[in-house]
């Protein structure tokens, strides 16, 4: 469509994408970084002043970009996410204001979010963590629904960025036409010009109340289970301290 405004054919049209996507992801530590000392202090007093949880500096969370069914070399099988479309499962880390800290758009849809998680983080454990707080998938008592509640409230805002994320870019909700690796290359482009909107003062698109993304997973990867002996024994202590200091005399 685009090129057919401009006079130009699918070919160089795509090619022009690909181009524009490349230079992007060449120079992406100018739009998409983890933030500094200062940044993330700031990302702290933002979400304590906002929400009364102290020390949060981001959220974490997977959502599911459909693409064509991919052909080869590209292994089509691992390609099928767990809804039984084809997709690229991109992990997002935002702050509360929205900005992405980090998109990684690297792995197929059938890849699990802690895979994920543990390749980005190049930790081999479960991703429960004193660093990564995860709700209680069978609450036990009063403090811990109230956890989980808040926890869902506070988590909203990583949602609202994939929501924002792809009503600025459309390409992104419906199976996008192009192959890995170069489908990778456009969201992360995305990711980088949601950025630069941002810091531009672009608001979110005008559409964006109401919409619901059905490809996030909703935590689905990060939940509490003690009886896993794989967990991280620090990351439950981390869990009930907080647990018993802000949800206790509730």
């Amino acid at each position: 469509m685009v090129g057919d405004v401009h006079g130009l054919s699918p070919r160089a049209t795509s090619n022009c994408i690909h181009a524009v996507a490349n230079a992007i992801c060449d120079n992406m530590g100018h739009f998409i970084h983890w933030p500094n000392e200062q940044e993330l202090s700031a990302s702290k007093i933002e979400f304590y002043q906002h929400e009364g949880w102290p020390s949060i500096v981001g959220l974490i969370d997977g959502t599911h970009i459909p693409i064509h069914t991919p052909f080869l070399p590209a292994n089509e099988a691992a390609y099928v996410n767990r809804k039984g479309f084809h997709s690229i499962n991109v992990q997002i880390v935002c702050d509360r204001k929205l900005k992405i800290f980090d998109l990684d758009a690297r792995y197929p849809g059938s890849c699990h979010d802690a895979y994920i998680l543990r390749s980005s983080q190049g930790d081999s454990g479960y991703p429960l963590k004193p660093w990564l707080l995860t709700p209680f998938i069978h609450p036990e008592n009063k403090a811990q629904e109230r956890f989980n509640r808040r926890h869902r409230q506070i988590r909203s805002a990583v949602e609202r960025c994939n929501g924002v994320l792809k009503t600025r870019w459309r390409c992104l909700m419906k199976p996008m036409m192009y192959q890995p690796p170069r489908s990778p290359r456009i969201i992360a482009a995305c990711g980088a010009l949601h950025n630069f909107a941002l810091d531009h003062g672009e608001g979110p698109p005008h559409d964006i109340e109401g919409f619901v993304d059905d490809n996030i997973m909703v935590n689905a990867n990060f939940i509490v289970d003690e009886g896993n002996g794989g967990r991280d024994n620090e990351g439950i202590r981390a869990l009930h301290n907080i647990v018993q200091r802000l949800f206790m005399r509730q």
